[in-house]
């Protein structure tokens, strides 16, 4: 028995699960070699994104409006409602992009209808990219020098000083 709920609203946790679920294939209408792309550059939980951004985008490429002024594409899926994405840095004003900094579907109608390359390893921010594993990147002499300190440092205060300098300033 349960005290204080509405019968009428309660639902198993199987029927909330079923109902929210929604079933996704991978790379359903994507070719190949931008699947292989993706996830050899991205992260798993970014490539994941990516393609449902892709999978939609490859749906609406042949019925989106895209209507290019000055350095902006304004693009729209279903012609009242439209995103402007910059064409230079291939960025997009909507929500996903500016929340996760991946290309959104916007973006790839955009890149389809000018007949550019729908994905390419430059889309996608350092912090989504897989890590450089450390056996196959050797670092060069110039990177092992920027980190080498020559002279000490001058600019750091010992616990005395800094005790001394917050004495001073609170006397001030």
């Amino acid at each position: 028995m349960h005290l204080d709920t509405n019968k009428s609203l309660e639902c198993t946790y199987e029927q909330a699960v079923s109902v929210s679920k929604v079933r996704y294939q991978h790379g359903c209408a994507i070719d190949p070699t931008t699947t292989r792309l993706v996830n050899d550059v991205c992260t798993p939980y970014a490539a994941d994104l990516i393609m449902k951004q892709l999978s939609v985008a490859y749906q609406f490429t042949q019925t989106a409006t895209v209507n290019i002024v000055e350095s902006e594409a304004f693009v729209s899926f279903d012609g009242t409602n439209f995103c402007a994405v910059d064409c230079s840095r291939m960025v997009c004003n909507c929500v996903f992009n500016n929340t996760t900094k991946l290309p959104c579907k916007h973006v790839f109608v955009y890149r389809a209808q000018s007949q550019m390359s729908m994905f390419t390893a430059d889309l996608i921010a350092q912090r989504w990219r897989k890590p450089v594993i450390a056996s196959t990147a050797t670092p060069t002499t110039s990177q092992c020098e920027a980190f080498a300190f020559t002279t000490p440092r001058t600019d750091i205060l010992s616990k005395t000083d800094k005790t001394d300098w917050l004495l001073m300033s609170q006397n001030s």
